[in-house]
């Protein structure tokens, strides 16, 4: 009698313990869905690679794990590549099977990777084979997955240092490996979501605090691409925020 009551004891658990987690995987499905009838539409990335530079600065890049955890993170610094008229976008030469995503439709996931093994992520935009490339964001929420993904250590003492957490998505790298973005997952991938429900997902939203001031956006000359030749390099084509304590780096010579 006792063993019987027992399994049916250890049974009603079983279902207590799934319903409870199918309520808690409809109210993760319910904050998603909520996020992505804030995204941005193909109509949003139609700009010239300029343009849109200037306008994701405030938005909001949604990672979605596979697990339904939620990253977000503020873009806080982009850099333009025009495409067929920049000879530092890797689309000025025509193109090739590593840049056909730049030569989608406006809205197109481009991942490429550097050095051979870090991806860096960027948009297409409206003018042909234009891009964005995201340079640095302010992380918003799930900041501890974001530092376990980049191998930030808390200290013994459980202080998190505001120097670590800025060195998590301070670089294209960087909030790449923070987010889990990476070439197999998400190149030549749509930023507009579909209808279907993607275990992993990226997409930008809008956010309340996005609005900037023409005074609160610095206009710069890139990073690293001095190779291209001094013209290229001197271009106006990096945006951040102004005195934003996550944007990666800030020249002598911007006008502050």
């Amino acid at each position: 009698m006792l063993k019987r009551i027992a399994v049916a004891e250890s049974a009603q658990q079983e279902r207590d313990v799934a319903k409870m987690a199918k309520v808690l995987l409809t109210g993760v499905d319910q904050y998603v869905q909520t996020l992505r009838s804030l995204a941005l539409t193909s109509t949003d990335f139609s700009q010239d690679a300029v343009q849109l530079a200037k306008y994701l600065l405030g938005k909001i890049l949604v990672r979605v794990l596979d697990s339904g955890e939620v990253l977000r993170g503020r873009i806080v610094e982009t850099e333009a590549y025009p495409g067929l008229t920049d000879v530092a976008s890797h689309s000025f030469r025509g193109k090739t099977e590593r840049n056909r995503a730049m030569f989608m439709p406006a809205g197109t996931c481009y991942v490429y990777y550097i050095y051979g093994r870090q991806n860096c992520v960027n948009v297409s935009s409206g003018d042909e084979a234009g891009a964005v490339l995201f340079r640095a964001l302010e992380p918003i929420e799930g900041q501890q997955t974001m530092l376990e993904n980049r191998k930030k250590k808390i200290g013994d003492d459980s202080i998190l240092k505001l120097a670590t957490v800025r060195d998590v998505s301070n670089g294209p790298a960087k909030l790449c490996q923070a987010m889990n973005i990476t070439k197999d997952l998400f190149n030549c991938q749509s930023f507009v979501p579909g209808n279907e429900n993607k275990q992993d997902d990226l997409f930008i939203i809008r956010s309340s605090e996005e609005i900037l001031q023409q005074e609160s956006m610095v206009v710069s000359s890139r990073v690293g691409i001095d190779g291209c030749g001094k013209e290229a390099a001197a271009m106006p084509f990096r945006f951040y925020i102004r005195d934003n304590f996550f944007v990666s780096v800030v020249k002598k010579t911007d006008k502050l």
